[in-house]
């Protein structure tokens, strides 16, 4: 928004700061949603190989011969072919509480099978060799032999390789971090579309509200939800109070000036027809002088953040047309130049002092010319509306320039004026408005005094 002064609008955006925090929360939550599920299959994972190492343990209790242990074919043949084909990855093996070995599946031909270790009976025993990439499960058991025969204590082993575990894995990890990588997009996609059309009224406030500062209009007339509606209701009260105070304030300069203008003219016509010493007549003067400037000075009303925007060719048009009654004796060219689209962006009063100022001011001292011309030039970080006065007088000497802007200061006591109007205008343009007064040439004959407007 113009002149609202914010350092960066995406940076400050309510819009942006929303949609970026809840993406943030839709990937944190997704991630750590992840990060479960993902820890959740690797235990269920890890719980199918247990079952199939538990499952491989059975079939050979089952088909073994303990009475026979160690003795030819005191293993029937399994029902798992895995445990016979080379390297497929299932291997087992029946070992004794003395860790001799009476048996090994033929699949773990040319494999190092981990050393056979103590053992507890009754005990199942789940692990997982990282260096030999085994997955491992142990049960030790008791078999009471027949007849006499002493009870005996076996240790069946049975393993897998990790590949294929780990093969499920990574196929269920890219498949879910694919997945949430996509829901992420289209939760974060979906959740823009929700905010902007959320946060519409909002837009559609600032909108208004830019568009009462630019002068385009004067009053938030848009219907909105109950949480904006008191806000705008706020701000058109503070809009209408602001044109109230304003319109006040100038009706009391105006009831002062009227309250205070006629005793002093009673009072300066009496005395100058009297014997009164010149002093008396002088202070007189002073003191109708700084009425006037004071009056004038106040009465600007500088520029409105709920101004609206004036046209600037229709006011100097007017002004053209009232000068050249007042100086219709002398049969002054006034002429003036203006685009039909230029504006000022304050107070129209304001503008017709300034430049009504500096165009009488300049009616006083022309031979015959008087020439306005109002341009908008762009400058790197703004734009200025630049108002130019010329006329063909004699001008005026650079030594005395700066002085007849001071309030009281005339280079021509024999000519009609308080040497207030220019003083006027500085403070106008300069305090007000923040902008600049200065002297300008125009051709060969002319001279003139230009003032700038910022307007963006």
């Amino acid at each position: 928004m113009e002149g609202a002064g914010a350092p960066n609008s995406s940076m400050y955006s309510l819009k942006h700061r929303v949609t970026w925090m809840a993406s943030v929360a839709v990937v944190f939550f997704l991630s750590v949603a992840g990060y479960l599920l993902d820890a959740a299959f690797r235990d269920s994972a890890k719980a199918s190989v247990n079952d199939r190492l538990r499952s491989s343990v059975y079939m050979i209790i089952g088909s073994a011969d303990f009475d026979h242990f160690g003795k030819h074919g005191w293993i029937s043949e399994l029902a798992d072919p895995r445990l016979a084909i080379p390297e497929s990855g299932h291997y087992a093996r029946v070992s004794d509480d003395q860790q001799v070995v009476g048996w090994v599946s033929g699949s773990s031909i040319g494999l190092a099978l981990p050393e056979v270790e103590a053992f507890e009976t009754g005990i199942w025993r789940f692990a997982e060799i990282r260096d030999a990439g085994l997955f491992s499960l142990s049960l030790g058991v008791i078999w009471e032999g027949e007849g006499k025969s002493p009870a005996r204590r076996f240790l069946i082993e049975s393993w897998e390789h990790e590949d294929a575990y780990r093969e499920t894995l990574s196929r269920f990890r890219l498949n879910v971090w694919t997945w949430f990588a996509v829901l992420s997009v289209v939760l974060v996609v979906v959740q823009i579309f929700v905010l902007r059309y959320g946060l519409r009224p909002l837009r559609g406030v600032a909108d208004e509200i830019e568009s009462v500062q630019a002068g385009r209009s004067e009053r938030v007339i848009g219907s909105y939800p109950q949480e904006l509606s008191l806000v705008t209701g706020q701000l058109n009260d503070l809009i209408d109070k602001n044109h109230a105070a304003i319109q006040r304030y100038r009706n009391a300069l105006g009831d002062l000036a009227h309250s205070l203008k006629t005793p002093l003219a009673v009072l300066n016509s009496e005395l100058k027809v009297g014997e009164y010493p010149q002093r008396v007549i002088e202070q007189l003067d002073r003191l109708d002088s700084t009425i006037e400037y004071q009056l004038r000075r106040a009465s600007a009303a500088g520029r409105s953040l709920y101004g609206v925007r004036e046209q600037v060719a229709p006011v100097l048009e007017s002004l053209a047309d009232s000068l050249r009654k007042v100086y219709a004796e002398r049969q002054l060219k006034i002429a003036w130049d203006c685009a039909a689209d230029i504006q000022f962006h304050g107070d129209r009063g304001d503008l017709l002092e300034v430049v009504g100022n500096l165009a009488d001011n300049a009616c006083k001292w022309a031979g015959s010319l008087v020439q306005i011309k109002v341009d908008i030039e762009n400058a790197t970080n703004r734009s200025v509306l630049i108002i130019h006065v010329y006329d063909d007088g004699p001008g005026i000497p650079v030594p005395d320039r700066e002085k007849i802007l001071n309030r009281g200061s005339r280079l021509d006591e024999s000519r009609e004026g308080q040497g207030i109007g220019l003083a006027v205008v500085r403070e106008i343009v300069e305090e007000l408005y923040g902008g600049r007064v200065g002297f300008s040439e125009g051709d060969a004959s002319l001279f003139g005094i230009f003032i700038e407007f910022p307007i963006g």
